[in-house]
């Protein structure tokens, strides 16, 4: 009879290790899907900051138009004398 015991839990134990090593294999599979997800993320974040960059960049090309638009809103004259001053002889 202690033979049957012994066999059972030895039965039932390598069913729990087979179990743990599955379980095992599963987490080692979603850590590897982690990794990747976190590149991705890694990925996302540096593309959002080169376009941050640029958007910056066209706000201030952008700031540099109305500001040349204003000028030759408030001064024409004074903006064509120096923008166009050796095309037109009359501006002179």
């Amino acid at each position: 009879m202690g033979n049957g015991i012994n066999l059972a839990a030895h039965q039932l134990t390598m069913a729990l290790l087979v179990d743990t090593m599955a379980l095992l294999s599963d987490t080692m599979a979603l850590s590897v899907d982690t990794m990747a997800l976190l590149s991705d993320t890694m990925a996302l974040s540096v593309d959002t900051m080169a376009l941050s960059s640029d958007t910056m960049a066209l706000s201030v090309d952008t700031m540099a138009l109305q500001y040349i638009a204003f000028r030759c809103e408030a001064f024409p004259q004074a903006s064509r004398k120096k923008t166009f001053k050796g095309s037109d002889p009359r501006l002179l």
